[in-house]
Formats: structure tokens, sequence, C-alpha cells
């Protein structure tokens, strides 16, 4: 019987023996295959914090020339820092001799550096370009501003001694800034699409030099193409009724419950009309205040599509029409940045009227991407990958 039991322990010895090493083997291939998957989720919140940075600091900045906007999205210190001194709007500006890349890189680089408490990173590589839409499945047709962030770290293996050398991990995030399909309404203002020709440059993607526009009481006609007449008109953003009781609340303060902000989107109907000289004041009021919108004065406004307006496959304004005579449904074409800048009220039985800068850089916290034009209009920055 004990000659029995010292067989079984020899052979269970044998077998322990035998079976050590693959425990071993199996134990280091867990803590590796933990260690790397540890290391390349840090780096990967590295690399998507990198980049929202950097692409936060093209959403924000405004030293950025047209050229390197092609498709709408400028911001021109004409608008954003007139008086020389960087201010909120240009927080991540730094020196003026910077390009926009260098800002962009700058910021990513500062994030990682913030984030990296391990020193983790070993090789960055940042690119700021264009992104092709199809690689972050939105619609062809549209380009984004976006950054890219590749790091590369490694991973201490168990058998790193034995078998081979660190085992390199490499992550890569891209963010973009977007233009929107869908925005949440302003203050009720619309212009006509031929009115924008008088204040937008299609082929350099900025306003232009006279780039004031109007809405006056006594307009007979809502959104003509003149630049002299008034070439803006009051909307109530709802494509069901043709009520303007309301139209009021949409400006701040102008009643005791402000009405909720809505979503627009290009293709909405919406309807337009002249309004009453009562919104002036209140609009007179807002501007004096600065609390016209969330961003004080700049405000995002409907571009409406007239009868003969045409767009591009891309939605872009191809062919303007020829303006609105009357109140009455029409559609979104796109969306435009304005900033109110003066209400006007002369002495003597004449129009009083509010005039508004077209500029770039309304931004929207809620929106969608890709779709419509987007005159000056933007989206904070997301992640694409």
């Amino acid at each position: 019987m004990n000659k029995e039991i010292k067989n079984q322990q020899g052979s269970i010895s044998v077998l322990f023996v035998i079976l050590l090493p693959i425990f071993i083997i199996i134990t280091g291939l867990v803590i590796d295959f933990g260690n790397t998957i540890r290391i390349q989720t840090q780096l990967k919140n590295i690399a998507d914090a990198a980049v929202i940075r950097g692409a936060d600091s093209i959403y924000r900045s405004c030293i950025f020339t047209p050229s390197q906007f092609p498709d709408g999205i400028y911001i021109d210190n004409r608008f954003f820092d007139s008086d020389g001194i960087d201010d909120e709007d240009c927080i991540n500006n730094g020196s003026v001799n910077k390009t926009y890349a260098e800002v962009a890189s700058e910021a990513s680089r500062n994030a990682i550096s913030i984030n990296d408490r391990n020193n983790l990173v070993e090789l960055i590589q940042i690119d700021i370009n264009f992104t092709d839409s199809e690689e972050i499945n939105t619609a062809p047709q549209y380009h984004y501003p976006a950054v890219k962030v590749t790091l590369r770290g490694s991973s201490n293996l168990f058998f790193g001694s034995f078998i081979m050398d660190n085992f390199n991990i490499v992550v890569e995030s891209v963010a973009i800034v977007g233009y929107p399909k869908k925005l949440q309404g302003g203050i009720p203002i619309a212009i006509s699409d031929c009115a924008l020709a008088a204040v937008w440059d299609f082929d350099s993607s900025i306003p232009t030099s006279t780039n004031i526009f109007t809405i006056s009481t006594q307009s007979s006609n809502p959104l003509l193409c003149a630049p002299s007449t008034s070439n803006a008109a009051w909307t109530n953003f709802d494509e069901l009724s043709s009520s303007m009781n309301a139209v009021k609340c949409f400006v701040p303060g102008a009643c005791q419950v402000q009405n909720d902000l809505l979503m627009l989107e290009a293709g909405d109907f919406i309807y337009i009309s002249n309004g009453e000289g009562s919104i002036y004041k209140n609009v007179d009021e807002c501007i004096k205040q600065g609390i016209c919108s969330a961003e004080g004065n700049k405000i995002i406004i409907p571009i409406i599509g007239t009868d003969g307006y045409a767009l591009n496959q891309d939605g872009t304004l191809d062919q303007y029409g020829t303006g609105i005579t009357n109140s009455g449904f029409h559609p979104i074409i796109g969306f435009g940045c304005a900033t109110l800048i003066e209400y006007v009220k002369p002495t003597g039985n004449v129009s009083q009227y509010i005039a508004a800068e077209f500029t770039s850089g309304c931004s929207s916290g809620k929106g969608t991407l890709g779709g419509g034009a987007y005159y000056g209009t933007l989206l904070p920055p997301k992640l694409a990958k």
C-alpha cells in the first residue's frame, strides 16, 4: 500500500515538473496581454485628448487665411480681434506668425505632455490637414479640417529577455471640425440667397468688404436682392404655421418666458415675414447688453432659397434666386454667420432698421455633420477615429 502511494507521489512530481513551464508560459502570456492592453488603452486616451485639443485650436483660433479653409471655415481677425488684443475668441492664437498647422500641432503636443503621466509615449507624429470624409463615414462630397495623432509606446514583456525585445504599440486618433447639417436657431432673422451674394465672397470663402445687411420696418418686400434695400426679414422658424405672434420671444429679454431655440435643418421650409416694429426695440436691448445669443451678438441665420435658386451636388449655392416679394414659406438652403451691430430709429416717419454684419466663425454646440452650405458656421471638434 505504501509502495503504491510512493509511486503516485513520484508520478505527480514528474507531472508537475513537466507542466510547470507551461504554467509559467501561460501566466507570462496573461501578464503580457493585460499589460499591452492597459498601455494601448492609455495611449489611445492620450491620443484622443491630443487630437481634440488640436482640433479645438482650429475651432477657436483667429489667425487663419481663406486659402487654408476652401470649404468655408474661416475665422478672420477682423471680426474676432479687431482691437488687436487676444481675447476669449483668440485664446489659442499664440504668435501671429504661426500657421494654423503649427498652432494645432503645439496644442496637441501640450495635451500629450499633460496626459502622459507615466511616460508611455516614445514617438509622436501629428498630421494637420483635410481628411476625406469617406474615412469617417459621412457624406462623401465633404472635406473636413482634421488633426491626426499617431503615438508609439512599448510593453515590457514578461518574456522580453528570453524571446524578444519590448513589444511596440501604435495607436492613432483623428478629430475633425465639421460643417452643420442641422443647427439650433438663433434670433428669428433670415437672409435670402441673392442677398447673400452681396455679403459673402464665394471664391475666397470670406465675407465681402461691404458685408452689412439690414432688416427694415417699412420694406414691403421681405427679402430682396438689391443691397440698397432691406435684404433680411423676420422668421418664425416654423414650417407649419404662419403666425408671427411669438416671434419676439426668440429674442433674449423680450418675453417673460423665452421660446426654446429650434433645431433647423437644410431643406426645412420656414415662414418669412416683415414682422412687427416692437421687435426692433427688443433687439436693440439685446445688442446693448451683448446677449442676443449664446455667443453674444453673433447669431446663426438661415439662408433662404428664393425663386430660381439652384444648388451644386455638395449643397452649396450654384445660382441665386430672384428674391422674395411677399411673406410665405421658403426653404433653408444653408446657414450663415452674422453679428448684430446696431438698431437705428431716425426721427420722423421713416424706416427703423436693424443692421447686421455678415462674418465668419459662428459656432454651435448642437448640430450634425455633413450637409448644406456653411457660410461661416462650424461645429465643435469631434473624434472621427
